[in-house]
Protein backbone atom coordinates (compact mmCIF):
# COMPACT_ATOMS: atom_id res chain seq x y z
CA UNK A 1 0.00 0.00 0.00
CA UNK A 2 1.53 3.77 -0.74
CA UNK A 3 2.41 5.36 1.79
CA UNK A 4 -0.01 8.96 2.29
CA UNK A 5 2.62 11.18 3.48
CA UNK A 6 4.76 10.92 -0.03
CA UNK A 7 4.06 13.29 -3.03
CA UNK A 8 3.44 11.72 -5.95
CA UNK A 9 4.20 11.98 -9.80
CA UNK A 10 3.71 11.57 -13.07
CA UNK A 11 5.16 11.49 -16.68
CA UNK A 12 3.07 10.29 -19.88
CA UNK A 13 5.41 11.76 -22.62
CA UNK A 14 8.86 10.16 -23.52
CA UNK A 15 9.78 13.35 -25.20
CA UNK A 16 9.32 15.77 -22.42
CA UNK A 17 12.41 13.58 -20.41
CA UNK A 18 15.42 15.73 -20.72
CA UNK A 19 18.71 14.26 -22.03
CA UNK A 20 20.32 12.29 -19.78
CA UNK A 21 23.45 10.22 -21.25
CA UNK A 22 23.68 6.46 -20.80
CA UNK A 23 26.81 6.53 -19.45
CA UNK A 24 26.75 3.02 -17.61
CA UNK A 25 25.25 -0.51 -18.20
CA UNK A 26 22.10 -1.26 -16.77
CA UNK A 27 20.57 -4.62 -16.42
CA UNK A 28 17.50 -6.25 -15.59
CA UNK A 29 18.20 -8.28 -11.99
CA UNK A 30 17.95 -11.87 -11.13
CA UNK A 31 17.81 -12.97 -7.51
CA UNK A 32 21.38 -13.58 -7.53
CA UNK A 33 22.47 -10.38 -8.61
CA UNK A 34 19.50 -8.35 -6.59
CA UNK A 35 21.50 -9.63 -3.11
CA UNK A 36 24.98 -8.69 -4.13
CA UNK A 37 23.51 -5.30 -4.55
CA UNK A 38 21.95 -5.49 -1.09
CA UNK A 39 24.87 -6.63 0.26
CA UNK A 40 26.71 -3.51 -1.23
CA UNK A 41 24.30 -1.77 0.53
CA UNK A 42 25.27 -2.93 3.85
CA UNK A 43 28.03 -1.61 6.17
CA UNK A 44 31.33 -3.97 5.50
CA UNK A 45 30.92 -5.11 9.02
CA UNK A 46 27.11 -6.50 8.57
CA UNK A 47 27.84 -8.13 4.95
CA UNK A 48 29.14 -11.69 6.23
CA UNK A 49 25.72 -12.17 8.25
CA UNK A 50 23.90 -10.84 5.33
CA UNK A 51 21.49 -13.51 3.98
CA UNK A 52 19.56 -11.37 1.27
CA UNK A 53 15.68 -12.21 -0.33
CA UNK A 54 14.48 -15.84 -0.76
CA UNK A 55 13.77 -17.10 -3.25
CA UNK A 56 10.30 -17.65 -2.46
CA UNK A 57 9.66 -13.98 -1.96
CA UNK A 58 11.31 -13.27 -5.35
CA UNK A 59 9.24 -15.22 -6.97
CA UNK A 60 6.05 -13.65 -5.26
CA UNK A 61 7.22 -10.03 -6.03
CA UNK A 62 7.47 -11.52 -9.84
CA UNK A 63 4.17 -12.72 -9.68
CA UNK A 64 2.95 -9.29 -8.67
CA UNK A 65 4.47 -8.08 -11.96
CA UNK A 66 7.53 -6.19 -10.16
CA UNK A 67 10.61 -6.32 -12.65
CA UNK A 68 13.99 -4.78 -10.90
CA UNK A 69 16.95 -2.95 -12.74
CA UNK A 70 20.53 -2.43 -11.71
CA UNK A 71 23.02 -0.08 -12.60
CA UNK A 72 26.47 -1.30 -13.06
CA UNK A 73 29.72 0.68 -12.27
CA UNK A 74 32.30 -1.78 -13.45
CA UNK A 75 31.46 -5.15 -12.10
CA UNK A 76 29.31 -3.93 -9.13
CA UNK A 77 25.54 -3.04 -9.04
CA UNK A 78 25.59 0.25 -7.29
CA UNK A 79 21.83 1.18 -7.94
CA UNK A 80 18.88 -0.20 -8.12
CA UNK A 81 15.04 1.18 -9.37
CA UNK A 82 11.73 -1.24 -9.80
CA UNK A 83 9.17 -1.46 -11.84
CA UNK A 84 6.12 -1.82 -10.07
CA UNK A 85 2.75 -1.99 -12.30
CA UNK A 86 0.36 -1.20 -10.05
CA UNK A 87 -3.03 -0.47 -12.17
CA UNK A 88 -3.60 -1.12 -15.97
CA UNK A 89 -2.60 2.29 -16.99
CA UNK A 90 0.31 3.41 -14.54
CA UNK A 91 3.03 1.81 -13.39
CA UNK A 92 6.05 3.38 -11.24
CA UNK A 93 9.40 3.64 -11.03
CA UNK A 94 10.10 2.48 -7.10
CA UNK A 95 12.21 1.24 -4.53
CA UNK A 96 14.84 3.51 -5.64
CA UNK A 97 18.36 3.13 -3.87
CA UNK A 98 22.45 3.93 -4.37
CA UNK A 99 25.38 1.98 -2.74
CA UNK A 100 26.03 5.03 -0.04
CA UNK A 101 29.43 5.31 -1.59
CA UNK A 102 28.61 5.76 -5.34
CA UNK A 103 25.78 8.51 -4.11
CA UNK A 104 25.92 12.26 -5.59
CA UNK A 105 27.27 10.99 -8.45
CA UNK A 106 24.16 11.58 -10.36
CA UNK A 107 23.29 7.41 -10.78
CA UNK A 108 20.20 7.63 -9.27
CA UNK A 109 18.93 10.06 -11.87
CA UNK A 110 20.76 8.38 -15.20
CA UNK A 111 18.65 4.77 -14.09
CA UNK A 112 15.44 6.49 -13.22
CA UNK A 113 15.28 7.86 -16.44
CA UNK A 114 16.10 4.25 -17.77
CA UNK A 115 13.20 2.63 -15.89
CA UNK A 116 11.31 5.25 -16.83
CA UNK A 117 11.83 5.14 -21.00
CA UNK A 118 10.93 1.47 -19.97
CA UNK A 119 7.42 2.21 -18.60
CA UNK A 120 6.63 4.82 -21.30
CA UNK A 121 7.67 2.57 -24.22
CA UNK A 122 4.98 0.00 -22.56
CA UNK A 123 2.37 3.09 -23.26
CA UNK A 124 1.63 3.13 -19.92
CA UNK A 125 2.08 6.07 -17.26
CA UNK A 126 4.90 6.70 -15.47
CA UNK A 127 4.87 7.43 -11.56
CA UNK A 128 7.06 8.27 -9.08
CA UNK A 129 6.60 8.69 -5.12
CA UNK A 130 9.00 10.16 -2.68
CA UNK A 131 8.65 12.30 0.61
CA UNK A 132 8.72 15.66 0.83
CA UNK A 133 11.65 15.14 3.45
CA UNK A 134 13.68 13.38 0.37
CA UNK A 135 15.73 16.60 -1.71
CA UNK A 136 17.95 14.43 -3.04
CA UNK A 137 14.99 12.66 -5.26
CA UNK A 138 12.75 15.32 -5.29
CA UNK A 139 15.52 16.74 -7.07
CA UNK A 140 15.97 13.86 -9.59
CA UNK A 141 12.11 13.71 -10.20
CA UNK A 142 11.43 17.39 -10.96
CA UNK A 143 14.91 17.08 -13.37
CA UNK A 144 13.48 14.10 -15.26
CA UNK A 145 10.34 16.34 -15.74
CA UNK A 146 7.61 14.74 -13.75
CA UNK A 147 4.73 16.67 -12.52
CA UNK A 148 3.05 16.73 -9.33
CA UNK A 149 -0.11 14.35 -9.49
CA UNK A 150 -3.42 14.52 -8.25
CA UNK A 151 -3.11 12.30 -5.30
CA UNK A 152 -7.31 11.14 -6.05
CA UNK A 153 -5.62 8.96 -8.59
CA UNK A 154 -3.91 6.94 -6.22
CA UNK A 155 -6.02 6.98 -2.69
CA UNK A 156 -9.49 6.92 -1.74
CA UNK A 157 -9.99 10.79 -1.37
CA UNK A 158 -13.09 12.31 -0.03
CA UNK A 159 -14.68 14.99 1.36
CA UNK A 160 -17.64 13.94 3.93
CA UNK A 161 -19.42 16.13 6.61
CA UNK A 162 -18.26 15.89 10.10
CA UNK A 163 -20.89 14.09 12.54
CA UNK A 164 -20.49 15.58 16.07
CA UNK A 165 -19.82 11.87 17.29
CA UNK A 166 -16.48 11.86 15.15
CA UNK A 167 -15.60 14.83 16.19
CA UNK A 168 -12.78 13.85 18.46
CA UNK A 169 -11.06 12.45 15.49
CA UNK A 170 -9.60 15.88 14.09
CA UNK A 171 -7.36 15.64 16.73
CA UNK A 172 -5.57 13.62 13.98
CA UNK A 173 -5.38 17.09 12.29
CA UNK A 174 -4.92 19.56 14.71
CA UNK A 175 -3.75 19.50 18.65
CA UNK A 176 -7.50 19.57 20.57
CA UNK A 177 -6.17 20.21 23.67
CA UNK A 178 -4.04 23.38 23.00
CA UNK A 179 -7.05 24.93 21.41
CA UNK A 180 -9.12 26.84 23.58
CA UNK A 181 -11.71 27.04 21.28
CA UNK A 182 -12.01 23.50 20.65
CA UNK A 183 -15.29 23.09 23.01
CA UNK A 184 -17.02 26.54 21.44
CA UNK A 185 -16.31 24.59 18.19
CA UNK A 186 -17.97 21.32 19.01
CA UNK A 187 -21.18 23.27 20.93
CA UNK A 188 -21.71 24.53 17.27
CA UNK A 189 -21.01 21.86 15.31
CA UNK A 190 -23.96 19.94 17.71
CA UNK A 191 -26.24 23.09 17.20
CA UNK A 192 -26.07 23.17 13.59
CA UNK A 193 -24.19 26.43 13.23
CA UNK A 194 -21.06 25.14 11.94
CA UNK A 195 -20.88 22.80 9.34
CA UNK A 196 -17.52 20.94 9.18
CA UNK A 197 -16.19 18.68 6.05
CA UNK A 198 -13.41 16.25 6.38
CA UNK A 199 -10.80 15.54 3.76
CA UNK A 200 -10.04 11.97 4.36
CA UNK A 201 -7.16 10.11 2.77
CA UNK A 202 -8.31 5.70 2.94
CA UNK A 203 -10.90 7.23 5.85
CA UNK A 204 -8.17 8.87 7.84
CA UNK A 205 -8.57 12.83 8.78
CA UNK A 206 -6.08 14.70 7.01
CA UNK A 207 -8.17 18.46 6.53
CA UNK A 208 -10.97 20.58 7.44
CA UNK A 209 -13.23 23.76 7.03
CA UNK A 210 -16.33 24.58 8.05
CA UNK A 211 -19.54 27.06 6.78
CA UNK A 212 -20.68 28.63 9.69
CA UNK A 213 -24.22 30.49 9.33
CA UNK A 214 -24.05 32.95 11.80
CA UNK A 215 -20.43 33.91 12.48
CA UNK A 216 -22.13 37.15 15.12
CA UNK A 217 -20.56 39.21 12.60
CA UNK A 218 -22.60 41.50 10.17
CA UNK A 219 -19.35 41.66 7.69
CA UNK A 220 -19.13 37.77 7.88
CA UNK A 221 -22.61 36.34 7.85
CA UNK A 222 -26.00 37.59 6.40
CA UNK A 223 -28.98 34.91 7.06
CA UNK A 224 -29.49 33.24 3.62
CA UNK A 225 -27.04 35.80 1.60
CA UNK A 226 -23.82 35.56 3.31
CA UNK A 227 -21.91 32.60 4.83
CA UNK A 228 -18.44 32.06 6.64
CA UNK A 229 -15.82 29.96 6.10
CA UNK A 230 -14.29 28.63 9.19
CA UNK A 231 -11.17 26.64 10.36
CA UNK A 232 -9.97 25.54 7.40
CA UNK A 233 -7.11 23.45 7.95
CA UNK A 234 -4.74 20.63 6.75
CA UNK A 235 -2.44 18.16 8.60
CA UNK A 236 0.81 20.04 8.61
CA UNK A 237 2.78 16.80 6.70
CA UNK A 238 -0.23 16.74 4.04
CA UNK A 239 0.14 21.12 2.98
CA UNK A 240 1.78 22.31 0.07
CA UNK A 241 0.20 19.43 -2.19
CA UNK A 242 -3.51 21.75 -3.23
CA UNK A 243 -5.09 19.72 -0.19
CA UNK A 244 -6.43 23.13 0.85
CA UNK A 245 -7.01 24.50 -2.66
CA UNK A 246 -8.97 21.75 -3.16
CA UNK A 247 -11.22 21.90 0.79
CA UNK A 248 -11.68 26.08 -0.30
CA UNK A 249 -13.40 24.57 -3.26
CA UNK A 250 -15.14 22.43 -2.03
CA UNK A 251 -16.56 24.70 0.43
CA UNK A 252 -17.55 27.47 -2.48
CA UNK A 253 -19.87 24.58 -4.00
CA UNK A 254 -21.31 23.77 -0.93
CA UNK A 255 -22.18 27.33 -0.13
CA UNK A 256 -23.86 28.04 -3.45
CA UNK A 257 -25.70 24.77 -3.59
CA UNK A 258 -27.07 25.70 -0.11
CA UNK A 259 -28.88 28.71 -1.66
CA UNK A 260 -25.77 31.25 -0.48
CA UNK A 261 -24.70 34.50 -2.97
CA UNK A 262 -21.79 35.75 -0.73
CA UNK A 263 -19.14 33.90 1.01
CA UNK A 264 -16.96 35.41 3.52
CA UNK A 265 -13.20 34.92 5.64
CA UNK A 266 -10.98 36.18 7.28
CA UNK A 267 -7.53 36.29 6.89
CA UNK A 268 -3.73 37.94 8.36
CA UNK A 269 -2.43 40.42 6.18
CA UNK A 270 1.27 38.58 6.74
CA UNK A 271 -0.36 34.90 5.71
CA UNK A 272 0.71 35.42 2.16
CA UNK A 273 0.56 32.41 1.20
CA UNK A 274 -3.52 31.83 2.27
CA UNK A 275 -3.92 35.59 1.00
CA UNK A 276 -2.51 33.63 -2.62
CA UNK A 277 -4.85 30.80 -2.60
CA UNK A 278 -7.72 32.93 -1.43
CA UNK A 279 -7.51 35.48 -4.26
CA UNK A 280 -7.02 32.29 -6.85
CA UNK A 281 -10.29 31.03 -5.87
CA UNK A 282 -12.03 34.61 -6.14
CA UNK A 283 -12.01 36.51 -2.90
CA UNK A 284 -10.81 39.77 -4.03
CA UNK A 285 -12.92 42.43 -2.65
CA UNK A 286 -11.74 43.83 0.88
CA UNK A 287 -15.36 44.33 3.46
CA UNK A 288 -12.93 45.29 6.58
CA UNK A 289 -9.05 45.91 7.08
CA UNK A 290 -7.73 46.05 10.59
CA UNK A 291 -6.48 44.40 12.96
CA UNK A 292 -7.10 42.29 16.68
CA UNK A 293 -4.79 40.24 19.31
CA UNK A 294 -2.89 38.59 16.67
CA UNK A 295 -2.11 41.09 14.39
CA UNK A 296 -3.53 43.31 10.84
CA UNK A 297 -5.95 40.96 9.09
CA UNK A 298 -8.48 41.41 6.58
CA UNK A 299 -12.13 40.52 5.90
CA UNK A 300 -12.58 39.04 1.89
CA UNK A 301 -15.40 38.46 0.17
CA UNK A 302 -16.50 36.42 -2.80
CA UNK A 303 -19.31 36.46 -4.57
CA UNK A 304 -20.80 33.15 -6.13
Amino acid sequence: MRNPEEIIFEIDDVSKLCSIEQKHTVKRADLAQFNEHLKLCKPKHKRLFFKGVTPSDWNTWAAEGTEYYLLYAGEKPVARCAIEKYSDTAWEAADVKTVPAYRNQGLSKELVCFVTRKILEQNRTATCSTLPTNHAMLHVIRTLGYRKADIGKFFDVTIEPLSPADYPKCANIWNMQAQPLAETWKKEIESGNRLVFIYKINGTFIGEGALVSDAHDADYTIPGQRVYISRMIVKKEYRNRGIGGEILAFLIRKAKETGYTEITLGVDQDNLNALHLYRKHGFTEVLFEGTDENGAYYKLLKRI
